[in-house]
């Protein structure tokens, strides 16, 4: 039973390692996307760079992974394996960090800080 939990860890903690680095990724293409595309964000969830990043990213049943974008701004965020309460974010200020899972959603244009997740 513990050598089982060990692995299951294991295995979550490099799902969630491919998520930080999929969503770590998209802070230089927004930045290239805005410049290529007339200094706006708009549109920029359903680039190729995004789209890329979230079907090479491990995927939990129900969970989802989200991006919103507009004119000035662009966040993009998914749910974590090891703390399925916790989501990683990334934004178009250059944020990246944990938030609470309930917040990554497609309304989240901006990475909120992480405060106390149920």
């Amino acid at each position: 039973m513990v050598v089982l939990f060990s692995i299951t860890q294991y295995i979550n903690s490099s799902k969630d390692t491919s998520i930080r680095g999929n969503l770590s990724i998209l802070a230089s293409s927004g930045e290239v996307y805005y410049n290529n595309y007339g200094d706006t964000y708009d549109g920029f969830c359903d680039s190729a760079p995004v789209e890329n990043a979230f079907l090479q990213m491990p995927h939990i049943a129900g969970g989802e992974s989200y991006c919103a974008d507009g004119q000035n701004e662009w966040a993009a965020c998914s749910r974590l394996f090891i703390d399925n309460r916790i989501a990683y974010c990334v934004d178009s200020r250059g944020v990246q960090r944990e938030i609470c899972n309930d917040s990554c959603d497609s309304f989240t244009i901006v990475c909120p800080d992480l405060g106390s997740c149920n």
